[in-house]
C-alpha cells in the first residue's frame, strides 16, 4: 500500500474527486491508497444576512452613525444591534427611531418583532 501526500491547498472539487477515486478503488479490490492523516477545514459566519445597517448604511460591527456623531452616555443604543424575527439586523438606535413612525421592518415590511439584542463586540459602554 502506498502513502499519498498532497502538497499545497486542495479545493473541494479535488477532494471530492479523490474520495470518489478512493471509493471506487476500495470497492474494486485494487485499493492502492491509505489515508494516514486528514485535516478538515471549516468555514463560519455570523448568523446575519448582511454586515451593514440598512437604515444608516454603517457597518454593524461599528457603532451607529448617530452614536459616532454624539457618543454620550445617554446614547448607548448605538453600541447594540437588534435582530428582528424576520432575520434582518439594524443598529438598536436606528431601528428604535424607525419604529417611532412605522411598526414594520424597513426591508421586508413584516411586522417588527425583536428576536434578540446584542452589544457590538469590542466597544465598551460608557457610564
Amino acid at each position: 500500500m502506498q502513502s499519498l501526500t498532497v502538497p499545497g491547498n486542495i479545493n473541494y472539487f479535488n477532494v471530492e474527486l479523490f474520495l470518489l477515486f478512493l471509493y471506487l478503488s476500495i470497492h474494486s479490490g485494487t485499493c492502492r491508497f491509505e489515508i494516514k492523516k486528514w485535516n478538515a477545514v471549516t468555514m463560519w459566519a455570523w448568523d446575519i444576512c448582511a454586515d451593514t445597517c440598512a437604515i444608516d448604511r454603517n457597518n454593524l460591527n461599528e457603532p451607529s452613525i448617530e452614536y459616532q456623531a454624539n457618543p454620550t452616555s445617554n446614547n448607548q443604543n448605538g453600541l447594540s444591534i437588534a435582530f428582528g424575527s424576520c432575520g434582518h439586523v439594524y443598529h438598536m438606535d436606528c431601528i428604535q427611531r424607525w419604529l417611532k413612525t412605522r411598526s414594520v421592518c424597513p426591508l421586508c415590511n413584516k411586522e417588527w418583532d425583536y428576536s434578540k439584542i446584542e452589544k457590538i463586540p469590542g466597544y465598551d459602554q460608557q457610564s
